[in-house]
């Protein structure tokens, strides 16, 4: 998260981000990604509209996430094809690539992370959830004390 955090800032040095902020996704999205491994890879549950997830069709060709019918989140941040198309480079997989995927994501559209608003606005970008956005910042703050996520 730390080298992660010097890609994107040489990138984007008025955004503001910290490496933990990237870590709390990171926490939040996969447990840094021991979370939802099959066969040596993090793949989602299908977004096919059932179980409380959206629907979202395929817009990949099934070329990053295996799926050629719904699209699937992959990797240890989580990433639509989409989203990766947008931001990543490298393997959606690779915990590096992902990690300043994630922080371009957040960066996106001239946000300044050193402000509450603005930061709760980029993760809200990630996931538009309360619970999600209290998720990251507990596991943001401790790990910004050298604490555990929880």
């Amino acid at each position: 998260y730390l080298d992660a955090t010097e890609t994107v800032s040489a990138e984007l040095p008025d955004c503001g981000l910290r490496w933990n902020t990237l870590a709390g996704l990171g926490y939040a999205e996969s447990h840094h990604g021991t979370y939802g491994v099959e066969d040596g890879k993090i793949i989602g549950p299908r977004l096919d509209g059932t179980g409380g997830f959206m629907e979202i069709p395929d817009t990949d060709d099934g070329r990053l996430d295996g799926d050629t019918e719904y699209d699937r989140a992959l990797g240890p941040l989580q990433f639509l094809p989409d989203s990766w198309r947008l931001y990543g480079d490298g393997d959606p997989q690779d915990i590096a690539d992902a990690a300043v995927a994630a922080g371009r994501l957040l960066c996106a559209g001239d946000r300044d992370l050193s402000t509450a608003e603005d930061w709760a606005g980029a993760v809200f970008a990630y996931n538009h959830s309360d619970r999600y956005l209290a998720d990251v910042r507990d596991a943001a703050a401790n790990y910004a004390l050298g604490q555990s996520a929880n």
